[in-house]
């Protein structure tokens, strides 16, 4: 179920589920025929505010890597 959703947004989240107080936030890198590759990621301590309001830009970031790999 989780994955499904992963799928479907397009970024996984770990919500302290690796180490109490670290949030993360990790988005594809795929290839030219659309395979993932490898992955950016963010963490940070103390809550989700931070990588939720910048994974718009670490989508973006990821997507400007994946584009270059073609």
């Amino acid at each position: 179920e989780e994955l499904n959703q992963v799928r479907v947004q397009g970024y996984a989240l770990d919500r302290a589920e690796a180490a109490e107080d670290l949030y993360c936030v990790a988005v594809p890198v795929h290839d030219a025929q659309g395979q993932a590759v490898g992955a950016l990621s963010m963490s940070g301590a103390g809550g989700m505010d931070d990588c939720g309001r910048l994974t718009p830009d670490l989508i973006e970031c990821a997507k400007a890597l994946s584009a270059r790999l073609v």
